[in-house]
C-alpha cells in the first residue's frame, strides 16, 4: 500500500442484474484492488432481483472473501434503487460505486479517493471509451443536454466510477430507480453547492454478459430528466424538499403579512381601476368592420326569433358559434338595442378576466403577486383595447384563462379536486360555444404538458380526461348537432374551412410567423421593459422560482406558439 492510500476506509457498491457470467470475476477484481489500496474496506454486491444465477454465483464467490457482502432485492427495482440500497448499507468514510461488467480498472480509485479527500465528490470520465459508436454518440448528446438543462458540469455524467464522502452522500441519495441516477446525484450536488473533481479513468471492453442500456432507455431517461429539470431546477418552489408545500407555505406567509383591511383595499383598488378602464365610455361608435357585424347579427337574430343558426342580412352566418350573439341578445333585451349594450358583453368579459387572473394568482402564488399580476394585465393598453371590442376574442380569452386557472388549482392540491376540474371543463364548454374547437386545443395543451412535466402536480388519468371531455363536449354538442340539422353544410364549412383550412392553408389574413411578437411587445408597454430582467431571473441558477410560474409560462407560450403557427392571423 502506497503512502497516498494510507488510512483509507472505503465502501465499494456494485449493482448487478443478470450478470451470472461475470459476477465472480467482478468480485475478485474488486476485492483484490481494494486490498491493495485501502486500510479497511468492504465490497457490497447488490443483486437487483436477477432471474439467473447472479445471486448464487455472488454468494459462492463471497464465501472466501470476508469483506464482500451480498445484498439482494427480491424483484428487479432498477439501477438507481440498487445503488441506493448499497449506499444506505455502506459503513466507511468514502463510498464508491462501479458496474459489474469489469469495464473499469479499479486501480484508478487510487486517483479518485485523494480527490474525494479534498472535495465531496470525485468522478471519473472515460478515456478512450471502449463502447460501440452509437452508444458513444448517444452518451455525448445526453451529456450536452444534462449540462445545458441541469448544470451537471462534468464531461461524462454516466461514468460508473465515482467516489463520495459519506457525509455528502447522505444529502445525495437518489430517488430515481432507473439509469437517471447519475444525473440526479450530480444535479443535487450542484444544488447543495458541493464541489466536484474530475479525473480520467481507463475503460475496457465488456467481456461478460450484455449491456443493460439500450435505445429503449433513451425515452425512459428523458421522461425522468425533463420532469426533474422542471420540478427541481427550473421551478423548484420556495422549498425544494417539500415540493408542493413550498408554494402553499409561501402563500400563507404572504397572507400573514396583511391584515384584512389592506387586503380589501388593494382588491378594491384593482377592481376600481378595471371598472374605469372597461366600462368607461361604452357609447363610443362601433369600429368597422368587425364590431358592427357582431352587433348586427344578434339584433337580427332577436328580431327574427332565431336562436340556433346566426343570421346576417337574411343569410345564415356559419363562421362562429353563437355564445357571443346569445349574450348580446340578452343585453339588448335588458337595455335596448344600443351600441353600448352590445359592447357591455366583451367589456364585462375583460373585467372578469382580470378577476380570474387575480383569483388564480391568489390561490397559487399569494395575494401580493396576484394583485401585481392582475394589475399588469389591467394596465396593458392593447389588452384593454382588444377586450372592449365586440368580437369573440375577449370572451374566448376569459373562458381559456378561467379553464387554465381551475385545472391548475385542481391539480395542485395533493389530489385531483373534482369540483375545480368540473368548473374547468365547464369553462372549456363555454369556449367551444364561443369560437369552436380552438378552445379545447388552447386549454388541454398546457394542462397535459404540465401534468407530464411537474412531478408535484396530480396527473389526471384517462378516466378524469374522459369526464372532462364528456362535460365540455356534452354541454357544447347540442348546439352543434342542432346547427348541422338546420344547415347540412355547416360541418364542412365551419370545421373544415374555418378551423382546419384557415390554420394549415390560409386563404386570407396570411401573415409571417413572428406577426404577434411586435403586437405583444408594444401592446404591453411599459411592462415589456421588464422582460430582460425576467429572462435573467429564469436563467439564474438556484433561484427559488414558484412552481406555479411553470404553468403560467406553459399556458402563455403555448398560446402564443399556437396562434403564431396558424396561417391566418388577425391582430385581435
Amino acid at each position: 500500500m502506497s503512502d497516498a492510500t494510507d488510512g483509507w476506509t472505503l465502501s465499494l457498491v456494485i449493482p448487478a442484474y443478470n450478470e451470472e457470467a461475470g459476477i465472480a470475476a467482478a468480485i475478485a477484481e474488486a476485492d483484490d484492488a481494494l486490498a491493495a489500496l485501502a486500510a479497511d474496506y468492504e465490497v457490497l454486491i447488490v443483486d437487483d432481483g436477477s432471474d439467473d444465477a447472479t445471486s448464487i454465483n455472488a454468494e459462492a464467490a463471497a464465501r472466501s472473501r470476508p469483506r464482500v457482502r451480498v445484498l439482494r432485492h427480491p424483484t428487479n427495482r432498477g439501477y438507481g434503487a440498487a445503488l441506493r440500497t448499497g449506499f444506505e448499507n455502506a459503513r466507511f468514510a468514502y463510498v464508491a460505486f462501479t458496474d459489474a461488467d469489469c469495464q473499469f480498472d479499479l486501480a484508478d480509485l487510487s486517483r479518485l479517493v485523494p480527490l474525494a479527500a479534498q472535495v465531496p465528490l470525485a468522478v471519473g470520465y472515460r478515456v478512450r471509451r471502449q463502447d460501440p459508436w452509437r452508444r458513444r454518440f448517444l452518451s455525448w448528446g445526453y451529456n450536452v443536454l444534462a449540462r445545458t438543462l441541469l448544470g451537471t458540469r462534468v464531461r461524462d455524467c454516466d461514468c460508473a466510477l465515482k467516489v463520495f464522502r459519506k457525509e455528502a452522500l447522505a444529502e445525495l441519495l437518489p430517488e430515481t430507480a432507473g439509469f437517471f441516477v447519475n444525473t440526479e446525484m450530480l444535479t443535487r450536488a450542484r444544488q447543495h453547492g458541493f464541489a466536484v473533481a474530475e479525473v480520467g479513468v481507463r475503460h475496457r471492453p465488456r467481456l461478460h454478459g450484455s449491456s443493460k442500456v439500450s435505445l429503449g432507455d433513451v425515452p425512459r431517461t428523458l421522461r425522468a430528466l425533463l420532469p426533474f429539470w422542471w420540478t427541481r431546477v427550473l421551478f423548484p418552489g420556495v422549498d425544494r424538499e417539500t415540493g408542493r408545500q413550498g408554494d402553499k407555505e409561501k402563500g400563507r406567509h404572504e397572507r400573514a403579512g396583511f391584515s384584512v383591511s389592506p387586503l380589501l383595499l388593494v382588491s378594491l383598488s384593482l377592481f376600481l381601476a378595471a371598472s374605469l378602464l372597461f366600462f368607461g365610455r361604452l357609447g363610443l361608435p362601433l369600429q368597422e368592420p368587425q364590431e358592427p357585424r357582431y352587433a348586427e347579427i344578434p339584433r337580427q337574430m332577436l328580431a327574427e326569433g332565431r336562436f340556433v343558426v346566426p343570421v346576417l342580412h337574411g343569410q345564415d352566418y356559419l363562421d362562429k358559434p353563437p355564445l357571443l350573439y346569445w349574450l348580446v341578445m340578452g343585453s339588448y333585451r335588458a337595455f335596448g338595442v344600443h351600441d353600448w349594450a352590445a359592447r357591455l358583453v366583451p367589456c364585462l368579459a375583460g373585467f372578469l378576466c382580470v378577476g380570474a387572473t387575480y383569483w388564480w394568482g391568489w390561490k397559487t402564488v399569494g395575494p401580493r403577486a396576484a394583485w401585481l399580476g392582475a394589475l399588469v394585465l389591467c394596465l396593458s393598453p392593447r389588452f384593454v383595447q382588444l377586450s372592449r371590442l365586440v368580437t369573440m376574442d375577449g370572451l374566448l380569452c376569459l373562458w381559456v384563462v378561467l379553464a387554465w386557472a381551475m385545472a391548475h388549482v385542481a391539480m395542485s392540491e395533493g389530489r385531483l379536486r373534482p369540483g375545480w376540474w368540473f368548473v374547468s371543463a365547464l369553462a372549456c364548454a363555454l369556449g367551444l360555444l364561443t369560437k369552436g374547437p380552438v378552445a379545447l386545443v388552447l386549454i388541454a395543451g398546457p394542462v397535459l404538458a404540465y401534468s407530464l412535466l411537474d412531478a408535484r402536480a396530480v396527473r389526471p388519468g384517462w378516466r378524469q380526461w374522459l369526464v372532462y371531455l364528456g362535460v365540455a363536449g356534452g354541454l357544447a354538442a347540442p348546439w352543434y348537432v342542432a346547427a348541422m340539422a338546420c344547415e347540412p353544410r355547416f360541418a364542412a364549412y365551419f370545421f373544415g374551412l374555418h378551423n382546419v383550412r384557415r390554420f394549415v392553408a390560409p386563404f386570407d389574413h396570411e401573415e409571417p410567423f413572428w406577426f404577434y411578437a411586435p403586437e405583444l411587445l408594444v401592446g404591453m408597454l411599459p411592462w415589456t421593459l421588464l422582460l430582460p430582467a425576467f429572462v435573467v431571473y429564469l436563467r439564474r441558477w438556484g433561484e427559488r422560482r414558484p412552481a406555479a410560474l411553470g404553468f403560467f409560462l406553459l399556458a402563455s407560450l403555448s398560446c402564443l406558439a399556437f396562434f403564431s403557427l396558424a396561417g391566418c392571423k388577425r391582430a385581435s
